[in-house]
């Protein structure tokens, strides 16, 4: 099975909204079970198979096999059709989504998550792998989560009467869902969504590297690069968010244990998470100034800020604060001595110590070792706060103009 593909699937930029999608870094990716031929894997099927639920079909289904070997059991529950998604962290199985195959249709009768896991919503990113997974399975036609009239299935189905059609998902009569395989419009796009695309199909940064213009080269950015895995250790961060994270250009070269990046243009996600996902690496399409933010431990906000104007960047500082992480890595140019306004899209140095901005001193600075046209030192550093000291709503106060 291609995990990735599974996931991407329903990644699909401006598919669902960021609510949904911020929740895929929650969990690894998925294994089919009769391909995860390890001793955790065959351990976990073995205890879940002899401690099926009471009353429950699959319990009256298999109780002839109760007294054959694990081995055995297995094999035989594969050839009826029986398979399951996997999901592994580490040395444990944390989650899994079992489901057999009748035909044309194919039914998850089982969805469980380690106690740790549960009650973040994640089990909506098992059913949307299960969904992907069916989806494109040669010859299945519908599907259904459980009976379809237990709570969280049914929350989850009228949830996909609204978005599954954009996948051509369409849930039925006795909550199974068919499969639509013909193409599917895409929802409108938000005006500064359309300004960060303009500027990216036309390069308008004018880089022949890096679509996300000059500064995201792997030159610009060899001077400081190296002293951010230090930096990041001494945090405790584990969970980088990087927003905007543009085409990944320079932050390949960073080693980071588990990365998040968003950006708002969907055709550059589309193409990071593509060629750079992994079962660490994710690209998730949203928004930063508007959009929910998944967790993570630090955002990295490099050349974000210098981008928004005054009204989106407060929005967007309010959304980082909004979010599950502790530190914020932004822009800042110390020596400047008056923030200007712009139009989002423009650009212009920002000292967030100063109006309307209002940081305190940061915790740490990152010189980038930038230098200004003329050769003297811009001064451009990368900044580090807590949030938590990022007072964005009683200190904030735009400079007179």
């Amino acid at each position: 099975m291609n995990a990735v593909g599974v996931r991407n699937a329903w990644l699909r930029p401006r598919a669902l909204p960021a609510r949904f999608t911020r929740l895929a870094p929650e969990l690894p990716l998925p294994a089919l079970a009769s391909e995860r031929a390890t001793p955790i894997v065959h351990d976990y099927l073995a205890w879940w198979i002899a401690h099926p639920d009471p009353g429950g079909q699959f319990a009256a289904r298999t109780a002839v096999l109760q007294s054959l070997p694990p081995d055995v059991q297995q094999q035989q529950l594969f050839s009826h059709g029986y398979d399951g998604l996997i999901y592994e962290d580490g040395a444990a199985v944390i989650g899994h989504v079992f489901f057999q195959r009748h035909g044309n249709a194919m039914h998850a009768f089982s969805i469980a998550l380690s106690d740790d896991r549960s009650g973040r919503g994640v089990s909506v990113v098992m059913s949307l792998d299960f969904l992907s997974y069916s989806s494109i399975q040669p010859g299945v036609e519908r599907v259904r989560l459980g009976s379809g009239r237990t709570t969280p299935p049914r929350r989850f189905l009228d949830r996909m009467e609204e978005f599954g059609p954009r996948f051509g998902w369409h849930v039925g009569v006795d909550a199974w869902l068919a499969f639509d395989r013909s193409p599917t419009a895409e929802p409108a796009r938000t005006p500064r969504e359309e300004i960060f695309r303009n500027i990216h199909a036309n390069n308008l940064w004018g880089d022949c590297e890096s679509a996300s213009g000059p500064g995201s080269t792997g030159a610009r950015t060899a001077a400081f690069r190296d002293q951010l895995p230090p930096l990041f250790a001494s945090l405790g961060v584990r969970t980088l968010l990087d927003a905007p994270c543009g085409d990944f250009n320079w932050m390949r070269h960073v080693p980071i244990a588990r990365y998040v990046g968003v950006d708002i243009v969907s055709e550059i996600v589309a193409a990071n998470q593509r060629t750079c996902a992994s079962a660490c690496r994710y690209f998730l399409h949203g928004d930063l100034v508007a959009d929910p933010l998944p967790r993570a431990d630090a955002i990295l906000c490099r050349d974000g800020l210098v981008h928004l104007s005054w009204a989106d960047s407060r929005q967007a500082l309010l959304n980082f604060k909004r979010s599950s992480a502790q530190y914020l890595v932004t822009t800042t140019f110390p020596r400047l001595d008056r923030n200007a306004d712009i139009s989002t899209g423009g650009w212009r140095p920002v000292n967030l110590e100063l109006a309307p901005y209002n940081f305190p001193a940061p915790l740490r600075l990152v010189d980038e070792k930038r230098r200004a046209p003329d050769g003297s030192d811009a001064c451009k550093c990368l900044g580090v706060w807590d949030l938590r000291d990022v007072a964005v709503g009683g200190l904030w106060q735009e400079p007179s103009k």
